[in-house]
């Protein structure tokens, strides 16, 4: 990905300078677990701080501000909606569709972003670690879907390593202490600490593996969902 010498992706100047696109948000999952919601906030401060434009946080469940509270304000006018759902799952096919509906008038609602979006993101964890066996893991998902759009994932990383790295991917927590073995680097596809990214660190370190901070830590997540919006425009 390319970013100009200040932070900003030049193509993503396309996106910023659409007048009518004041303001981005951000909807997560939410979690009873403190980390989760300070994380999400610093990808949307990331995320301001790489396009010039307002980006905010809002929440399914647990913290605030709710989807419903957000979508309400005034300011949420002609606003570029982006899910921060990884696994695009029930969330996205049931949860978000109605509560769209209701303010769809006023904003854009975007998909969540392609797991081949943080392809690269994950290949620098890799090559920083030096790792030759990387299980990439996921809390789990029950959309009929997931294990093809895994797949492609792992195809994607694996192209971006070369022969010499193994890639395998975890669906969920458990099967990343099955995959992993001692020495292997197991990167967990979250957004943020919580408890479904703890599990699949409990699973992998019990087996003698190094695990990475969930992908959301990482700076480059924020550059991989601005590089993202960039496409939608």
């Amino acid at each position: 990905m390319s970013f100009t010498p200040h932070g900003l992706r030049s193509d993503y100047d396309s996106l910023h300078a659409t007048a009518s696109r004041q303001r981005v948000i951000l909807i997560a999952h939410g979690s009873p677990d403190e980390r989760h919601a300070a994380i999400v906030g610093r990808i949307a401060d990331r995320m301001s701080a790489l396009t010039g434009i307002p980006t905010e946080p809002c929440y399914l469940e647990h913290n605030l501000p709710r989807i419903t509270q957000r979508l309400a304000e005034p300011d949420t006018a002609n606003a570029t909606v982006l899910p921060l759902l990884l696994t695009a799952g029930y969330h996205w096919r049931e949860d978000i569709p109605p509560v769209v509906a209701k303010y769809g008038h006023r904003i854009r609602l975007i998909p969540p972003p392609p797991l081949e979006t943080f392809a690269e993101e994950i290949a620098s964890e890799v090559r920083h670690h030096c790792a030759s066996h990387v299980v990439v893991a996921f809390a789990g998902s029950r959309s009929p879907d997931f294990r093809d759009r895994a797949m492609r994932l792992q195809t994607e990383v694996q192209r971006r390593l070369g022969s010499q790295i193994s890639v395998v991917i975890a669906l969920n927590p458990a099967e990343a202490g099955q995959l992993a073995t001692p020495g292997s680097l197991v990167i967990p596809l979250v957004v943020a600490p919580g408890i479904l990214g703890d599990r699949i660190t409990e699973f992998s370190q019990a087996v003698g593996a190094e695990v990475t901070p969930p992908i959301g830590v990482t700076p480059g997540f924020a550059k991989s969902l601005v590089a993202y919006l960039a496409t939608t425009v």
